[in-house]
């Protein structure tokens, strides 16, 4: 059985979390609960957890600094956060440090039953691979590399076994470089985890084959990832490295019809700083996003380029959620390809920047499937919107490819929902999302529609599962926030442009709803 933490500051969540599915049925146990990130701390120091569901905001100590602990304390936890609709902010920081999903509130059972499958299969696959991959000696060689490469080594530790696996640690320089492996002419759906295993030996192979004495080091990281470690001189001349590494491509495209995209870390002096220049190089791995495939890039160029900073795309997130609502699928297509393709060729971009706009442009897919929900307590229908994949696609091809397949999910979904409501409360819903801002009533939509209005305020509610205020008042503030987000306009303007007169009471049903007032929310 695996082990889970749940952590939430509200005592009825956490009753709640404890009974909403079979954990049994999951093959998880809960390991404890914690009404805090300073409580759950103590926990994990005492406690076995491989899985921990915690809300992302509470007191003394937040869920973005809990998860962060938790991984100093054990790496291979695996995270699965609890926020509100108006999170966004936390949640996209979450992301980036690898959680498996993120859940809104009020939980939907069927949403984390299928995360918690997922992260179990996970967690047994990584389990599976620790067990059955490299034996003997490779292991211990590559376990010791590693470790000096995340610098979770003591120093002695690794003077001492380094000699017996002959790692070099006497010359002066270090640089360290990685090779992943695209997908290249193979369809990404066919490139399986086994395929990675098969085709990274054989590119180290190749690799191992053409350095001769250029490079001195070569093994494959817990990502599948060819890592290659410069030493002495071979880290020092940068006019052999890019012929040794033209070779390395052209023979890996060659023989094996792969695209690889290397990034050469930083040059450290000793070998005690070689882990600085393996962190500067996964982080140089991003650009596979927004550069080219089968390029080798450079930290010390992309440090020069960077400081020359551009302005950066706008997105019109509000004219793409449009186009979701009335269902414009090629435009929305459109939008996407053209939005990306302008970011790839601005200048300054980077590959943190197109992710966050894809995450956002996810964030708003989600939140009209959210309004167009039958059942407020379902967040995104049956469509499964991963938010982490975005930090998964190693190319700007895979992402877009995988975005405008989201939308026309999204926009799938949307017909069916809208299938499933009558002819009636259709024309009624068309009619309030085009003039939510005008005085509407169940009295005034009774008289338009020629319908008694007790009879119409019945269905709406029997339909939509909203009384219709509630639903309006819903629709005018999600507009408000909007708002807020992207124009200068004051919260009294705002208001009569939602459908409020009175600007008062604006702002309590905007409290009422978000929990802070439109300046706080701002």
């Amino acid at each position: 059985m695996y082990r889970i933490l749940l952590v939430d500051d509200e005592p009825f969540i956490l009753e709640g979390l404890k009974h909403i599915i079979n954990w049994d049925e999951h093959g998880i146990e809960i390991a404890g609960q914690a009404s805090n990130g300073l409580e759950a701390v103590e926990t994990l120091s005492s406690t076995r957890v491989d899985i921990l569901l915690t809300d992302i905001r509470m007191p003394k100590m937040n869920g973005l600094e809990l998860i962060r602990m938790a991984r100093e304390k054990d790496a291979s936890i695996h995270s699965i956060v609890l926020s509100g609709y108006d999170d966004f902010e936390y949640v996209k920081e979450a992301l980036k440090l690898g959680i498996e999903n993120y859940l809104l509130k009020p939980v939907s059972r069927e949403e984390l039953s299928a995360t918690l499958l997922n992260t179990v299969k996970k967690i047994e696959k990584e389990h599976h691979s620790n067990i059955n991959e490299r034996q003997g000696f490779n292991i211990f060689r590559e376990n010791i590399l590693y470790r000096w490469l995340s610098n979770s080594i003591d120093d002695a530790e690794l003077l001492e076994k380094a000699q017996l696996v002959n790692i070099p640690l006497t010359d002066e320089k270090y640089a360290v470089a990685i090779l992943r492996i695209l997908c290249g002419r193979r369809k990404q759906a066919d490139f399986s985890a086994s395929d990675l295993n098969v085709y990274s030996f054989a590119v180290q192979n190749i690799c191992g084959e053409l350095a001769g004495d250029t490079c001195a080091i070569t093994f494959i990281d817990l990502n599948g990832e060819l890592v290659l470690i410069f030493s002495g001189t071979a880290a020092e001349d940068r006019t052999k490295m890019p012929v040794f590494f033209r070779r390395c491509i052209e023979s890996i495209n060659e023989h094996l019809g792969l695209d690889v995209f290397i990034s050469v870390g930083s040059l450290e002096k000793g070998y005690q700083s070689a882990y600085k220049s393996y962190l500067s190089a996964k982080a140089l791995q991003s650009y596979s996003l927004i550069l080219p495939r089968n390029l080798v890039i450079y930290d010390d160029e992309i440090k020069m380029a960077s400081s020359r900073r551009q302005a950066k795309v706008k997105l019109d997130f509000e004219a793409f959620e449009q186009l979701i609502e009335k269902e414009q699928q090629e435009d929305c297509i459109r939008f996407i390809d053209e939005s990306f393709k302008k970011m790839c060729i601005t200048k300054g971009t980077t590959p943190s920047f197109i992710q966050d706009m894809a995450v956002e442009l996810l964030y708003h897919m989600s939140g009209v499937l959210k309004r167009h929900s039958k059942n407020s307590l379902d967040n995104n229908g049956d469509l499964d919107i991963s938010f982490s994949e975005v930090y998964q696609m190693q190319t700007i091809e895979d992402l877009t490819e995988w975005l405008k397949m989201t939308a026309s999910k999204t926009i799938e979904l949307l017909k069916s929902i809208e299938g499933s409501y009558s002819p009636l409360i259709k024309q009624v819903l068309k009619y309030i999302h085009a003039n939510y801002n005008k005085d509407i009533s169940i009295k005034t939509l009774s008289a338009g529609f020629n319908i008694n209005a007790a009879y119409l305020g019945q269905l709406f509610k029997n339909e939509t599962g909203e009384m219709l205020t509630n639903y309006l008042n819903n629709l005018r503030i999600e507009k408000a926030k909007e708002m807020l987000q992207n124009t200068t306009l004051k919260a009294y303007e705002i208001s009569e442009m939602v459908g409020y007169s009175n600007t008062n009471y604006f702002y309590r049903i905007f409290k009422k709803i978000t929990g802070v007032s439109p300046t706080d929310y701002r």
